[in-house]
């Protein structure tokens, strides 16, 4: 099954994002949006992993999330990878207690590791992808409604816990199922 480690975006958050995500989508420029219901911030893509190994990291996330408590997270500033050339990913940036985030990603890619999927090369950057740029069209008018919004706050939520999520791929875009849920813990 071909899978991530992501924390969902509440449904508080979506609701703030959706007005922002259309002012973009005005721009009228090419780019293929994710669905509001698919929001998150992917704390580790795995790809393609077996059952065994899968079962096998649910045990992993599941000992990194009780020694974990939860955490503020913000939604503060739109952008695009790569920053300076020609966008490819359009994101909204993650503060708050990003140094938490940023723990817990580590703990995650550790625990991949662990059942033989190999670390990322870059490291993590936390962010949530709201589109991907598939072609120059339009892209100045899509800039300009980027520069606009590099501070403004999006929303925020507190995160208490994360999922392993199986994507399917389909002609219509990728089809999300939890395939486990992670509780953080509850004392600090």
């Amino acid at each position: 099954m071909r899978c991530f480690v992501a924390v969902n975006v509440s449904d508080p958050v979506r609701r703030l994002l959706g007005p922002v995500l259309a002012e973009l989508r005005k721009s009228d420029a090419d780019v293929r949006w994710e669905p509001e219901e698919n929001l998150h911030v992917t704390l580790k893509f795995l790809g393609e992993i077996g059952a065994g190994p899968a079962e096998k990291l649910r045990g992993l996330l599941a000992v990194e999330a009780s020694r974990r408590p939860g955490f503020p997270l913000e939604f503060t500033g739109l952008g695009s990878f790569p920053e300076g050339g020609e966008p490819r990913v359009l994101w909204v940036g993650c503060r708050g207690d990003a140094g938490k985030l940023c723990g817990l990603a580590a703990a995650i890619e550790s625990a991949a590791e662990q059942v033989g999927v190999p670390r990322e090369a870059r490291s993590f950057s936390p962010h949530l992808t709201i589109g991907r740029v598939k072609s120059s069209r339009n892209l100045e008018p899509l800039r300009q409604a980027l520069a606009g919004r590099k501070e403004v706050l999006l929303g925020s939520q507190e995160v208490g816990s994360f999922d392993l999520v199986e994507s399917t791929l389909t002609p219509r875009g990728s089809v999300y199922r939890t395939a486990g849920t992670f509780a953080l813990s509850t004392s600090g």
